[in-house]
């Protein structure tokens, strides 16, 4: 403590500014490339998820299909015999998805 003041006497009055400046801006920079990491990381992120729903756009009725098709095979297996043209149609949608 006692070097601290000595410090400050001896320094003149644009020195003792600077000083208190420089001692005040470290943490604030330190703050700033803080919140720049922090952002670009966000912004990575919300880059992934567009990137994401662009691919849930593509296989999105694949998805739809697939379910579909087995609960129709499903049905056709145990009997019920009306579902054959619906499931080749189901074949062909999956075949173009």
């Amino acid at each position: 403590m006692k070097t601290g003041i000595e410090l400050m006497n001896r320094l003149t009055y644009p020195k003792k500014m600077l000083l208190i400046s420089a001692v005040f801006l470290v943490p604030i920079i330190m703050l700033i490339s803080l919140l720049l990491v922090e952002l670009g990381t966000g912004i990575s992120a919300a880059e992934k998820e567009v990137r994401g729903l662009e691919y849930i756009k593509t296989v999105r009725q694949l998805y739809q299909n697939l379910p579909q098709h087995r609960g129709m095979t499903n049905a056709y297996l145990n009997g019920e015999s009306s579902y054959k043209s619906k499931i080749i149609e189901k074949r062909q949608a999956i075949i173009a998805d």
